[in-house]
């Protein structure tokens, strides 16, 4: 069997639940055909004693099943200049690869995120390793954030990048859409032939019974779930009721609302909706994890996700799955997602189109098709699916 070495930007844990929890679905969709061990940095923080010169390491090993292992490590540095910190943590990584060799030798590293720390300096020493590397990109930093930065930053990273891109032993870039691939290829010069797009998965707990759900003329229930940070555009939502109340006075009536998810933005939707939406029929969820949020989509008519940059968005792909139609943004990633037979799309920070499709979503509910919806999901975005598709790419490589 494969012996994978995983290296994860983010991770989920008890402070952070959510925190790259698509990451974690593909580790476990991939423990189904190969030996997985997870290592990802917990912790990485300065400290003021000289115990941590030049920097200390405590490691925790967790076994979520037989074939995935997750290895977190909290680091304490006392200086960080002169590339003291890249040196000691590149030698952790050697160290652990060695640990390996005399039991269950490492065969593959595959990287999440190519902008993290980690991943970086597994690239920037891959001869040494020497062996074969694959990278998932999930982050919209490579085409969003990235242009936030001071222009001499900006030339800096993607020079850098490129660089990283091109290493001989990256043998496979796997983008989770379509356009982020497009990305890739044109501004960092990324071989076309590296490109695999691979998507983000659909947990078990979408993949149930698919309830039809009535459309009455009584009640409307709309779902929303998300981290509501900078991507998302939240208020846009609840500003097109504030103007759908004075228009379409009866529909607002109708519509019940239940919206998961916490973030920044969620302090302004709240005064928002207590001072301009008094009368709205709307529960505030909170953060809730995956079971919960299948439980609302199986008793929910349609999934309202507004935002404006994404890659391919996993609340969509799970909304899908579970058979709820889809009213989103036609930003990157949830354009390959949504067609006429799964959703709408309006036009990203665009009040008017939103308002538009909005009533056109609600003519058309009684046309989706809950049983279709899900059935063409779940054949492309299923942990056995997304599984199978990574373990062909590492056998291509680890054959040629």
């Amino acid at each position: 069997m494969t012996h994978v070495l995983f290296v994860a930007a983010w991770w989920p844990s008890e402070e952070e639940p959510l925190n790259g929890i698509f990451i974690r679905e593909h580790a476990l969709a991939i423990s189904n055909f190969a030996k997985v061990t997870v290592i990802y940095i917990h912790h990485l923080q300065k400290s003021t004693s000289w115990s941590a010169f030049p920097s200390k390491a405590t490691k925790e090993v967790e076994q979520i099943n037989e074939n995935l292992h997750v290895v977190s490590y909290n680091i304490e540095f006392r200086i960080r200049r002169f590339g003291i910190l890249e040196w000691q943590l590149t030698n952790l990584i050697s160290g652990l690869i060695k640990e390996f060799e005399n039991t269950t030798p490492v065969d593959i590293i595959h990287l999440n995120i190519l902008h993290f720390l980690i991943p970086n300096l597994i690239l920037k020493n891959s001869e040494r390793f020497k062996k074969p590397i694959v990278l998932t990109e999930h982050s919209t930093f490579l085409h969003t954030e990235i242009y936030q930065l001071p222009q001499e930053k900006v030339i800096a990273q993607k020079n850098k990048f490129r660089i990283l891109l091109n290493s001989p032993f990256l043998r496979s870039v796997m983008p989770v859409s379509r356009q982020l691939g497009e990305v890739l290829i044109n501004d960092y010069q990324t071989p076309s032939e590296k490109i695999s797009i691979v998507a983000n998965i659909a947990n078990d707990c979408f993949l149930g019974k698919i309830i039809n759900l009535p459309v009455t003329t009584d009640e409307i229930v709309i779902f929303a779930a998300a981290s509501w940070q900078d991507s998302k555009d939240p208020l846009l939502f609840f500003e097109m009721l504030k103007h759908l109340r004075k228009e379409k006075n009866e529909l607002y009536f109708k519509l019940c609302i239940h919206w998961g998810g916490a973030g920044k933005y969620m302090s302004s939707v709240k005064s928002f909706v207590d001072k301009e939406l008094t009368d709205l029929k709307i529960s505030f969820l909170g953060r809730i994890d995956k079971t919960i949020i299948a439980e609302y989509m199986s008793q929910s008519h349609f999934l309202i996700h507004p935002t404006i940059a994404e890659n391919l968005p996993c609340i969509i792909i799970e909304s899908l799955s579970s058979g709820l139609p889809v009213l989103t943004a036609d930003v990157n990633g949830c354009d390959e997602l949504i067609n006429p037979s799964n959703g709408i799309l309006y036009q990203a920070k665009d009040i008017k189109s939103l308002y538009h499709k909005f009533l056109e979503m609600i003519d058309r509910l009684p046309t989706f098709s809950r049983h279709e919806i899900a059935f063409d999901a779940r054949e492309k975005y299923s942990p056995g699916a997304i599984g199978m598709q990574i373990n062909e790419i590492y056998n291509k490589i680890l054959s040629s």
